[in-house]
């Protein structure tokens, strides 16, 4: 009796145990009975310790070996863009398991319970890097194929043909790949490879043809801003594909290219004060990331609108867009003086000026440059300027005087007044004192109408301005030697005033006198050399009005009454 009581409670215990088992295991708490990760026991146990057992089986960076005739390389997986997870598959089998109905997973249990579950890992491969990385080591092994294509050179479009070849079997080669991978073979794949011919048809050829010539007959112009550039034609037959819409390689290389030219890095601003001037200013300046994916659409978009026209199309513009970015430090907060926007500037040119005159140029701009004007001062030019003589490192150039063309110390420096004064018109800012040359001088129409200059003599005569803005001033000079440019620039805190200059008036004009001709024992012997161009005596006025808000706050009327200038010639 005893013996069928411990018989029955070991059997009832039995079922009690198995059905335990098989509610955890249908409930995912526990693994099924018979489960195997790369052929390591791991059933039965809460799935927090079958992760970790998982985790121990996936390798970290297991190299496979590839064979191609006689060439034999092992390469991390890594680097083959193979990636190899027992936790991915441990994953989607769960997640498989508990998506179906309990009954189901009872019956996978009593399933388990006689069969084994092996786990293979998930694999996963980036067929692009793999095909790249396996091409280096045997791309001396076969030709591949090459593509014919279009090219511009010479004022002619060429079709270069293709050429027949051989290439990776890409679906063969992860095939075989994942049956190494899953069965842990040792042995060394095999590149399996296949013919590709790449001839075009008749058809595709004059396709091509066709749409090459309609691009190159359209303008394609890329613009932001003031800034345009135009496609050129090698450009655009190269996005003429014989296979396919559009060459895809060629429309990312060009979209790329353009990127390059618009995009614009953020500039900080930078302010040094030192000794009574300020050594370092920068203005701050927003940078510009050009939109590629727009770029590109835009692109595309362009080439069908012009291949698919029955009518040629004689000029497209693309508009660059993108997003702004702003610098780190702006001028704004840079500095405490209200330098934080540019409020005035002018320029000028001097081309056919002779090396020392340039020289003087930026010498005597540099002494403007990084002044500092306090609210309510009156700047005067000649006190900043200091002495012109060969001492303070000026050199001797041609210069107006009583009448004649001369050598002198600091010829040049009236290229500097003028600039100075062209910046202070358009400022708005109070003229003090300004003088006009006797002469029409050639330097200072250069891209200029006449009238538009300022001479300095120091001690007597000057150009002089107040600063009325509430902010300090500051004044920057830019001198450019090599393209002969010559600019100011004014930086304070705008005050919402107006400025209006008035076309300039001409009359009473007079020709100019017979040319002069001046030895000049400097020159090489039998050369002559113009240094002054002729010009027409005249007088000329411009009005000047600058308004804040409606109210007029300067209005004046600038005269100039120039002599009749001759042209001179310089000879030894």
């Amino acid at each position: 009796m005893s013996l069928l009581r411990i018989t029955l409670g070991l059997l009832i215990s039995l079922i009690t145990a198995y059905i335990i088992l098989g509610t955890l295991v249908a409930f995912a708490l526990l693994s099924p009975p018979r489960l195997f990760i790369n052929h390591t026991y791991a059933g039965l146990l809460p799935y927090y310790w079958v992760e970790k057992i998982a985790a121990q089986q996936t390798p970290s960076n297991p190299r496979l070996t590839f064979r191609f005739k006689q060439t034999i390389t092992a390469v991390p997986i890594s680097q083959l863009g193979i990636n190899i997870s027992y936790p991915k598959a441990l994953s989607n089998h769960l997640n498989n398991f508990t998506a179906q109905p309990f009954y189901k997973r009872w019956l996978a249990y009593h399933q388990f319970l006689f069969s084994n579950l092996n786990l293979t890992p998930v694999v996963t491969i980036n067929q692009k890097q793999l095909v790249n990385r396996l091409a280096r080591p045997f791309q001396n092994q076969w030709s591949p194929p090459q593509p014919a294509k279009l090219t511009y050179n010479k004022n002619k479009i060429t079709l270069l043909p293709a050429t027949d070849g051989y290439q990776i079997d890409e679906a063969v080669l992860i095939k075989d790949i994942r049956t190494a991978l899953n069965h842990n073979l040792s042995e060394p794949i095999k590149i399996p490879l296949k013919f590709i011919s790449l001839k075009p048809s008749p058809q595709q050829k004059q396709s091509a043809l066709t749409k090459a010539r309609k691009l190159i007959k359209t303008q394609i112009a890329l613009t932001r801003n003031k800034t345009t550039v135009f496609l050129t034609k090698p450009e655009k037959v190269s996005l003429v594909s014989l296979y396919q819409d559009i060459d895809v390689k060629s429309l990312q290389n060009i979209a790329q290219r353009q990127k390059q030219t618009f995009d614009i890095k953020p500039q900080d601003a930078l302010f040094r004060y030192q000794n009574g001037r300020v050594i370092t200013f920068q203005p701050s300046k927003n940078g510009f990331l050009t939109d590629l994916g727009q770029l590109k659409k835009d692109l595309k978009q362009t080439f069908f609108q012009i291949t698919n026209s029955p009518a040629p199309t004689k000029k497209i513009s693309i508009t660059i867009t993108g997003k702004t970015i702003p610098p780190k430090i702006t001028t704004h907060n840079s500095n405490d003086y209200g330098i934080k926007e540019l409020v005035g500037q002018g320029e000028s040119w001097f081309a056919h000026s002779i090396p020392n005159r340039i020289h003087n140029i930026a010498l005597a701009a540099s002494k403007i440059n990084g002044i500092l004007i306090a609210p309510g001062e009156t700047f005067s030019f000649n006190k900043y300027l200091g002495e012109v003589s060969a001492r303070t490192g000026y050199r001797q150039s041609y210069v107006i005087k009583q009448g004649k063309t001369i050598l002198d110390d600091g010829g040049g420096v009236c290229q500097v007044s003028t600039t100075l004064f062209r910046a202070i018109l358009n400022a708005g800012l109070p003229i003090i004192e300004r003088h006009a040359h006797s002469y029409r001088v050639s330097y200072y129409e250069q891209k200029a109408s006449p009238g538009l200059d300022a001479t300095v003599f120091a001690p007597y005569v000057d150009l002089k301005f107040k600063n009325d803005l509430k902010s300090y001033i500051l004044i920057q000079a830019e001198t450019n030697k090599a393209k002969k440019h010559l600019v100011f620039k004014l930086y304070g805190t705008k005050d919402n005033r107006q400025v209006n200059m008035s076309k300039v008036r001409i009359w009473d004009q007079s020709p100019p006198p017979p040319p002069l001709y001046q030895d000049d024992p400097t020159l090489p012997p039998g050369t002559t050399k113009q240094i002054e161009w002729p010009a027409w005596g005249a007088k000329v006025a411009f009005s000047w009005t600058v308004t804040k808000n409606g109210q007029i706050l300067y209005q004046k009327t600038f005269f100039s009454n120039y002599k009749p200038w001759r042209a001179v010639y310089l000879k030894n």
